[in-house]
């Protein structure tokens, strides 16, 4: 299969089938390989074994190293944002565009996966700001799981991958992206799950390349909470139904305040 990666050119590369997720993510970004340390400062050496080290700890964890024989993978669309949804005047999804760079890939961030504007709070910060459409800011995780629920209610058995989906995959893509800014950013945002891990991510990389024992257990005893699948909470639909029914009711009304309903009743969702 034929692979664009992410830096806007129009270079291809050629991706083989894989028989399982180890396979999949096997691949390293040049930027973390070890020629490069070994002729580069102490410091950008440290860098790299610690990003080596914390990326194989990652893709330990059972989601993104399963034992199931044989493994089943589903397709993913590269980029279900808003843009390539077409609706129509009543919400129905009448269709989804724009398949290139489609993929084969393990189930934790196949088919199930959350739409990408659900998981920009796990993409770099430029994506996720209150000016980005469609505007969720902090509100992101909440609308995941809400996603989530839906698809369990349906019966979607990989259901249980959706909320987490936005971690799962910025980690496994990462190493096909050829600017590799990514993997700096997606190792930044898991460290900082750990509360003893908020200082300086690049400091704390290198600590780990460094060797740094108990960091290494105490990151593997966090990256379980991490990574773990979490099953969908049907008590969000609920929430969310008496929410979107307050904005149709709140709609009726004229406000003299210069500030919509609509604001504020998201200001209340998100607290």
């Amino acid at each position: 299969m034929y692979y664009w990666d992410n830096s806007g050119g129009n270079d291809c590369s050629n991706r083989p089938p894989y028989r399982s997720t180890k396979t999949f993510v096997d691949g390293r970004p040049k930027s973390l390989e070890m020629s490069k340390a070994l002729f580069s400062d102490r410091k950008t050496q440290n860098y790299i074994l610690g990003a080596r080290k914390l990326l194989d700890l990652i893709f330990s964890q059972p989601v993104l190293n399963p034992h199931e024989d044989p493994e089943t993978f589903t397709l993913r669309h590269n980029d279900l944002d808003l843009q390539i949804i077409i609706a129509d005047s009543e919400g129905n999804v009448t269709g989804i565009i724009d398949w290139d760079r489609c993929a084969a890939v393990p189930r934790c961030i196949g088919a199930a996966s959350a739409p990408f504007l659900l998981m920009k709070d796990w993409q770099p910060a430029y994506l996720n700001t209150l000016d980005t459409p469609p505007h969720l800011g902090f509100t992101t995780h909440r609308y995941r799981q809400i996603y989530a629920a839906v698809l369990a209610e349906y019966g979607c058995e990989d259901a249980q991958y959706t909320t987490k989906s936005a971690v799962y995959q910025p980690g496994i893509q990462a190493p096909y992206d050829r600017d590799y800014g990514d993997v700096d950013d997606f190792l930044g945002k898991v460290l900082h799950c750990v509360p003893e891990f908020r200082g300086d991510v690049k400091e704390t990389i290198q600590a780990f390349g460094a060797g740094w024992p108990a960091g290494e257990r105490l990151i593997q005893r966090h990256l379980k909470d991490v990574f773990e699948p979490e099953e969908p909470n049907l008590d969000w639909l609920a929430e969310a139904e008496a929410y979107f029914a307050a904005v149709e009711w709140t709609t009726g009304f004229e406000y003299e305040s210069e500030v919509e309903p609509e604001v504020m009743l998201a200001e209340n969702w998100s607290s």
